[in-house]
């Protein structure tokens, strides 16, 4: 299998937004968290089952149609870590290098180990 079928468990895809960082923003939440975090602003977003099922190349081509319209990426959760396997090529992708990226917590008590 190729890195471009690499699929992702997705919540939602909001092409264009200002809420989720610096400018307008490509923002992506993950469907599933394993970290339980007390306070969770996305419980809906904790089952690693349900959202949709995205492939890299799609996610690659979504971002493609609004790349002049943004100023970075935003991966939320879920926990966007849980989904490193496509989310991480999202930032090793030559052509989304130029582009802010942030990752955001799901939760606003810190995690402690």
């Amino acid at each position: 299998m190729s890195i471009a079928a690499t699929e992702m468990q997705v919540a939602q895809i909001v092409p264009r937004t200002e809420a989720e960082g610096p400018g307008q923003r490509f923002a992506v939440w993950f469907q599933g968290c394993p970290l339980r975090c007390p306070g969770c602003c996305n419980p809906e977003f904790l089952p690693f089952q349900g959202g949709e099922s995205v492939t890299l190349e799609a996610m690659l081509n979504a971002i493609d149609e609004v790349r002049n319209d943004i100023e970075g990426i935003t991966l939320l959760g879920g926990e966007p870590f849980a989904h490193a396997a496509g989310a991480a090529p999202l930032d090793l992708n030559p052509d989304n290098c130029s582009i802010g990226w942030c990752v955001g917590p799901s939760s606003p008590s810190p995690i402690e180990s």
